[in-house]
């Protein structure tokens, strides 16, 4: 979606340079018009030099050489090559939007568990997992190990959902509907599993 938008132009000045309605909005340090003063030396858009009147975005430029030692900061790059944070191998999704799967997932996951276990909080209070140092399959990292953690079985189903914004994958509408769908299904599940439970 953002490369293919990039691709039309900008949709915030229509008297301005590559206006499409259908383009990318500009967003002041994060979409913007690359300029010939951008891409001067010594100016942050230097490595666009040539692309003057495209689309520049302020993203993760892709995945580096060798992903065991290097990392790849996030910069500025033409929105026609964006690319999520995924593995090269990965086969970014052809849809433009859609409901995502892992929210939806998720969500139903977490209602079910709330109705198995009679609460919504994982045992304990808390469940964590720790993301060990160097264990990253994309780029180097992290430099430390961190750890995630979750009162509740939402939580968890949440944050699963958000790794798919933060990957690039899906945008918010995407994750907030799948959300809203996995609660439904999640809790129409549990109704039919007691009603199974019952011999009805």
């Amino acid at each position: 979606m953002i490369r293919y938008l990039a691709s039309l132009g900008q949709s915030s000045d229509p008297a301005g340079v590559a206006y499409n309605v259908k383009g990318l909005p500009l967003v002041p340090g994060l979409i913007e018009l690359i300029t010939r003063e951008d891409t001067a030396p010594g100016r942050p858009k230097e490595a666009l030099f040539g692309h003057e009147g495209e689309i520049a975005v302020r993203a993760w430029q892709g995945n580096p050489a060798d992903p065991k030692t290097q990392t790849a900061p996030v910069t500025w790059i033409l929105g026609t090559a964006w690319v999520p944070y995924q593995l090269p191998t990965f086969v970014t999704p052809s849809f433009q939007g859609y409901v995502s799967g892992h929210s939806t997932f998720s969500r139903a996951a977490a209602e079910v568990l709330t109705g198995i276990t009679g609460s919504e909080y994982f045992p304990g209070g808390l469940a964590e997992w720790t993301v060990k140092r160097g264990s990253f399959r994309i780029e180097a990292g992290p430099s430390a190990d961190v750890a995630l953690q979750w009162a509740t079985y939402y939580d968890g189903a949440d944050q699963a959902g958000q790794s798919r914004i933060f990957g690039g994958i899906h945008v918010q509408a995407d994750d907030f509907t799948g959300r809203i769908v996995g609660a439904t299904c999640g809790k129409d599940a549990w109704a039919l599993a007691q009603r199974y439970y019952a011999g009805r």
